[in-house]
């Protein structure tokens, strides 16, 4: 079994953008586990415990769907936490443009892996960029406060492919091992 996901890249001007966030506001280390800048992505579909023998047929089925989505690209602008400010859990960049194409697109992978016993999402899907786990949601987050009111420049990023990603969890952080490249029409 492989641990795998489906998610669309960020680009390099995103990317900084989260570094730029990390210098800024450091205290969020205290309780709040950042993704590195190279794991960035934003996830279409995890699908978790996969058998390696079906990754070449599910391979197969997402290229079906990907394929027929025109290239487009999505706008990383605002800062954001979910469930909520009180009690945050993720924290996350919102997409301020291109979200209707990555619902869609997302929809269409999640639509076609429920032939192969995926379940759909029980929460409506949302795009937006995770750029941080809090590790004890029981404590205090230092610097949530500046990270909410914090004013980013939005960033572009365009979506020439999705990605089918093994993730391999290790005690210095995830581990992503890149499977599959799905192009999308020119």
């Amino acid at each position: 079994m492989k641990r795998t996901f489906i998610a669309i890249p960020v680009s390099q001007e995103t990317r900084r953008q989260v570094e730029s966030i990390r210098q800024t506001l450091p205290e969020l280390n205290s309780n709040v586990r950042l993704v590195s800048s190279q794991n960035l992505h934003l996830t279409l579909k995890f699908l978790g415990d996969t058998d390696e023998k079906a990754i070449p047929d599910i391979s197969q089925a997402v290229e079906s769907v990907v394929s027929d989505f025109q290239k487009f690209q999505y706008i990383c602008e605002g800062t954001g936490c979910f469930p909520n400010a009180h009690h945050p859990r993720v924290l996350w960049l919102g997409i301020s443009q291109g979200v209707d194409q990555i619902q869609s697109l997302a929809n269409a992978i999640g639509s076609i892996l429920q032939t192969f016993g995926y379940a759909p999402e029980k929460r409506g899907f949302q795009p937006h960029l995770t750029i941080g786990r809090v590790k004890d949601p029981r404590r205090k987050i230092a610097g949530i406060e500046s990270f909410l009111k914090l004013k980013i420049n939005p960033t572009i990023n365009p979506v020439e492919n999705v990605i089918f990603y093994e993730s391999n969890l290790t005690s210095g952080g995830a581990i992503y091992t890149r499977l599959v490249v799905f192009n999308l029409k020119k």
